[in-house]
């Protein structure tokens, strides 16, 4: 059995979607794809900045802020967790960071119009 087999197999165990697991359940799943001989389970701060993409790298508080949000399973140099059976390059590939990176560019996104939006009106 492979790791994305066993992801599946996992799965129904957890008698909710794969989002919810990792909305609370992440770190009992890796640890159950560890348990299984799978890799070994991480949170995302315990991981040194170069294994991010370039896009997260230059995000100083990116660990302290968000990567420490998630616990995943880092397997033969490819990231798993619930909502990404067949593992990806970066752990910011993850469905998980994926909905976080999407916040953080709709905050800076925010940040920038109340900017605009308060020059603007003080004009």
């Amino acid at each position: 059995m492979n790791i994305t087999e066993k992801i599946f197999e996992l799965l129904p165990l957890f008698d909710m979607e794969p989002h919810e697991i990792n909305e609370g359940s992440c770190s009992t799943f890796a640890a159950m794809l560890r348990d299984a001989g799978f890799g070994r389970d991480v949170w995302g701060d315990d991981l040194d900045m170069d294994l991010w993409s370039d896009e997260i790298q230059h995000i100083e508080y990116w660990l302290e802020t968000y990567g420490m949000q998630h616990c995943f399973t880092w397997y033969e140099g490819k990231f798993y967790d619930s909502e990404c059976p067949e593992g990806c390059e970066y752990p910011d590939q993850l469905p998980f960071y994926k909905r976080l990176i999407d916040y953080f560019k709709l905050q800076d996104v925010i940040k920038k119009f109340q900017a605009t939006t308060e020059i603007t009106m003080r004009k």
